[in-house]
């Protein structure tokens, strides 16, 4: 009760110096505030170990069932301007038909990479082995491209899953696909 006293002397106050509340024109237009850019790829060393760590906290974030941010990391995979990279590594005319193969090998890779993963580290009980070899040297191939493999095996097996051939692209490992260098001697 005697708050409430308070407050209506205090309004009576206020009315008797001739305050008037000030009323402000609102602007009822919704504000868009755009989402953030993507982070940059984590770069790694361009090494067996660092292909190794990649697929181990990728193998982590599937486990901790963040798939936003594996799916994201899938989209990371892929060759970036894979045209320009392909004809750079292969020259033009076999370099554009690698990139038509590579559109089409990963064409929903993006969307289709963390159920990959899942289905992969079904078993909980494995290991992350990488290799790497020089793609094989061809009459149209321009700079030599190593490809690194990685393997998911369980104990006691000589092979397991492979997650793919990837390729070293811009700071990052990145998913090659179903695309191999064609052989051809020279």
């Amino acid at each position: 009760m005697r708050t409430a006293l308070v407050w209506l002397m205090a309004a009576g106050v206020l009315a008797m110096l001739g305050c008037q509340p000030q009323t402000a024109d609102v602007d009822n237009t919704p504000v868009v505030i755009p989402a953030p850019d993507p982070p940059d790829p984590v770069p790694v060393d361009e090494s067996s170990d660092g292909l190794k760590q990649h697929v181990e906290s990728l193998i982590a974030a599937t486990r901790a069932q963040d798939y936003g941010s594996v799916r994201s990391s899938g989209g990371d995979l892929l060759i970036p301007d894979h045209e320009a990279w392909f004809q750079s590594a292969f020259g033009p005319d076999v370099g554009a038909a690698l990139s038509a193969d590579y559109a089409d090998s990963t064409s929903n890779f993006s969307d289709d990479f963390p159920g990959i993963l899942r289905t992969h580290i079904a078993e909980s009980r494995f290991q992350v082995v990488v290799s790497e070899e020089t793609a094989p040297d061809t009459p149209s191939m321009v700079e030599p491209v190593t490809i690194y493999s990685a393997e998911l095996v369980a104990p006691g097996q000589s092979t397991g899953a492979e997650l793919g051939p990837f390729v070293y692209v811009d700071g990052a490992f990145r998913y090659l696909g179903a695309t191999k260098p064609v052989t051809t001697a020279r």
